[in-house]
Order: structure tokens, then C-alpha cells, then sequence
């Protein structure tokens, strides 16, 4: 079994605290990628960004020290969203540790693919981001045949845990074989379901740190979650849409 989640957008050079080390899935094509975003000028990058003038200064200083082979810290670490905040990994054993590099995977407009433990650098550029690589209009086009095939190599169970920015990436290429399970994080409020951003964020990150800790194999099992009052809803939810609800405020 495998999971995917989305990048974040906060970013910055993490401690490590393990000696779990893996390498860049894509490295030619994060080169690619790399090569395009440093053709532009600042002002160019500033409007492919849409930010404000303090953000793209930082993100331009970002963007000017890229390289696959410049020192980095731990994906894992290196994002600090809400999401990567609630999944904790500082506070995982080893095993637990060693279950996440395996199984997790994050969905990223610069890498593609990334591994927990490899080595990246604070970037800014978002999926949907219209620059064009090698010929392509925009980077769903020039990484979504790659993430596919990278995902379902092994022909696992494949979870979604990403939001559909990044999802889109790969859904168009999805065979009637694939066993993709998107999870649904829902918020039940006076009888409307609705998705708050930072309670989804949160609990994609508990999600994923519950996968680990209950070392999740099994398609049956992953209907288990039940952190933060989420709870599998069985009527709602399909074989490809697994759908878990908690309740919100009265």
C-alpha cells in the first residue's frame, strides 16, 4: 500500500534526526523543471507565483540557489504546513520511520515525486503553475505520465490523500486495473458536510501518522481511522471513495 499527500507551501531547511536517506525519484526532470524556473527573470517568476512582493523576494532568493545537487534537508522535515505539522514525524520511532519512507510519497510541481528523506530545498511553484517544460504547456502535462507510473509500479493500493490540485496530476491516467482510494476528510455542521481547509490539512496529517503507528496494510483496515472524532461512513463512501465524518460545532 502507498499514500500521497500535497506539498506545502511553508517551507524551511529542517533538523534531521534519522540516518534514513533516500534519492530523488526524478532527478533529470527536476533539472528540467529547475532550468525553466531559472530562465525566467524575477518579475516573470513574481507573476507565474501571483505574490506579493515580500514573498517572491524570498521565493526569487529560493528560486536563484536550486540545484540537485546543492545540500538540502529531509522532505519530510523541509515542509511545515498544518498537514506535515499534525503527522509528527520527529515524534515516530524508527519503525515507524522506515514505514513512511516506504510507503508515503508527496506530490510536488518541482521534484514530481518525493520521498520523506530525500534531500530538498525551500522552492516555490505550485502544480498548477502554467510555466512549460521541454515543450510542455504546464507541469500537469509534463509530470503526470511519470508520477502514474512511479505510483503503480508495484500495481498496490494506491490512497489519496492529496488535494485535487495536486490529484489531477495523476487521475488522467488511472487504468480500470488501478485501485486508487481517494480519502475524504468531512466536517458534518447542523447537517451540512463541508471541508474546512485547515481541519483537512490536519487531518490528512493525522491520517497519514495513524497509517504508520497501526503499520496499515489492508484496504479494510484503513476504514479503522478514528482520530479527532473522524469515523468511516459507510453508506456514503464507495470502493473508491472512502469518505470519514466528524462532527463540527453545535
Amino acid at each position: 500500500m502507498k499514500y500521497f499527500i500535497s506539498p506545502s507551501m511553508k517551507m524551511k531547511p529542517g533538523e534531521n534526526f534519522t540516518s534514513l536517506q533516500q534519492e530523488l525519484l526524478f532527478p533529470k526532470a527536476t533539472s528540467e523543471v529547475i532550468n525553466s524556473l531559472q530562465a525566467l527573470n524575477d518579475q516573470q517568476r513574481q507573476n507565474l507565483w501571483a505574490c506579493s512582493d515580500r514573498v517572491a523576494q524570498e521565493a526569487n532568493e529560493w528560486t536563484h540557489q536550486l540545484s540537485i545537487d546543492a545540500p538540502g534537508s529531509p522532505a519530510i522535515l523541509t515542509y511545515q504546513g498544518i498537514q506535515y505539522q499534525a503527522m509528527a514525524p520527529d515524534l515516530m520511532t524508527e519503525e515507524q520511520l522506515e514505514r513512511l519512507a516506504d510507503r508515503l510519497r508527496i506530490v510536488s510541481g518541482l521534484y514530481g515525486l518525493v520521498a520523506p528523506f530525500v534531500q530538498i530545498q525551500p522552492y516555490r511553484l505550485e502544480m498548477k503553475a502554467s510555466l512549460s517544460v521541454q515543450a510542455r504547456p504546464d507541469l500537469y502535462h509534463f509530470w503526470g505520465q511519470r508520477l502514474y507510473e512511479k505510483l503503480f509500479e508495484d500495481h498496490d493500493v494506491v490512497l489519496n490523500l492529496a488535494s485535487k490540485e495536486y490529484s489531477r496530476a495523476i487521475s488522467p491516467y488511472l487504468q480500470t486495473d488501478d485501485h486508487l482510494i481517494t480519502i475524504e476528510l468531512l466536517t458534518d455542521k447542523h447537517g451540512k458536510l463541508t471541508q474546512p481547509s485547515t481541519a483537512v490539512k490536519q487531518a490528512r496529517g493525522f491520517f497519514v501518522r495513524d497509517l504508520v503507528e497501526r503499520n496499515v496494510t489492508t484496504i479494510e483496515a484503513v476504514k479503522d481511522f478514528s482520530v479527532a472524532g473522524y469515523q468511516f461512513e459507510t453508506e456514503l463512501s464507495s470502493s473508491t471513495v472512502f469518505k470519514f465524518i466528524r462532527n463540527g460545532e453545535k
